[in-house]
């Protein structure tokens, strides 16, 4: 059973989980989630495979992950950094995030080229 593979840890009392979820047309970069200016997490991807001849490939992905929050008002930023051409778009929310809530934090961007839209939404109720 690869990391890949293995089940998300359940919320433990007292914190908040949210499920960062991109469906990403970029190649090579990261997603930096932060918590009060405090970096939660820094998550990078690269969807570059190998094609005729070893060359390699530019593409997209998915990328899911699910991060373990601190419960109270806070403000959540996101931000999408490209490896190429650097920041692509970031968001900023003020929340309340109760003690074992669930959450998920979309980014939805159609295209390389486009800028990506955020949201955060709660998914326990």
């Amino acid at each position: 059973m690869s990391k890949k593979d293995l089940p998300a840890p359940p919320p433990t009392p007292g914190t908040a989980r949210l499920t960062v979820y991109f469906v990403c047309p970029i190649n090579e970069g990261s997603i930096v989630v932060a918590i009060d200016g405090v970096t939660l997490s820094e998550i990078p991807f690269d969807h570059t495979t190998k094609g005729f001849l070893g060359f390699k490939k530019s593409g997209g992905g998915t990328v899911k992950r699910v991060l373990l929050a601190p419960p109270g008002t806070h403000d959540l930023s996101v931000s999408v950094n490209d490896r190429k051409h650097g920041l692509v778009g970031s968001e900023t929310f003020r929340q309340t995030l109760a003690p074992g809530s669930t959450w998920t934090l979309r980014i939805d961007q159609p295209t390389r080229s486009s800028t990506p839209a955020f949201f955060l939404v709660r998914t326990d109720r």
